[in-house]
């Protein structure tokens, strides 16, 4: 139902702020501390920066409603556009409890990335991709 995709929409467009956040794409001070589902995260303050996460979250509600969303990734590009990571999320299937603890799982993982994943060439930028 709505609710299950609500939920998404919500752990996602926090997911992106915390990929941010932690593989440092934009200074630390832009952040601030937030809660969600019990999860310290982090979100960005900066008005345009929010309101494109915001979209391109929001522009996800209908394929995963319709459930032709297979996966979605938040990919980290060099200056060049050329991908360095992929955080990827698989929404296929899950029903709300199994969609919070995997979430919850990627939110967890992202606080330890700096033990497993090595440091960002300089002046990256990222994107939301769907695949449907």
């Amino acid at each position: 139902g709505d609710s299950l995709v609500d939920v998404l929409l919500e752990f996602l467009e926090a997911l992106v702020h915390q990929v941010l956040f932690v593989r440092e794409l934009y200074s630390p001070e832009l952040f601030e501390r937030q809660r969600l589902y019990g999860i310290a995260v982090r979100r960005a303050r900066h008005p345009d920066l929010a309101a494109y996460i915001s979209d391109a979250v929001a522009g996800l509600k209908a394929p995963l409603a319709s459930g032709s969303l297979a996966k979605v990734a938040i990919v980290v590009l060099r200056p060049d556009r050329t991908p360095v990571e992929r955080f990827i999320f698989e929404p296929r299937g899950l029903d709300v409890e199994a969609v919070e603890a995997h979430l919850r799982g990627l939110l967890l993982k992202l606080q330890y990335a700096d033990s497993y994943l090595k440091k960002l060439p300089p002046s990256c930028t990222f994107e939301v991709v769907a695949y449907t």
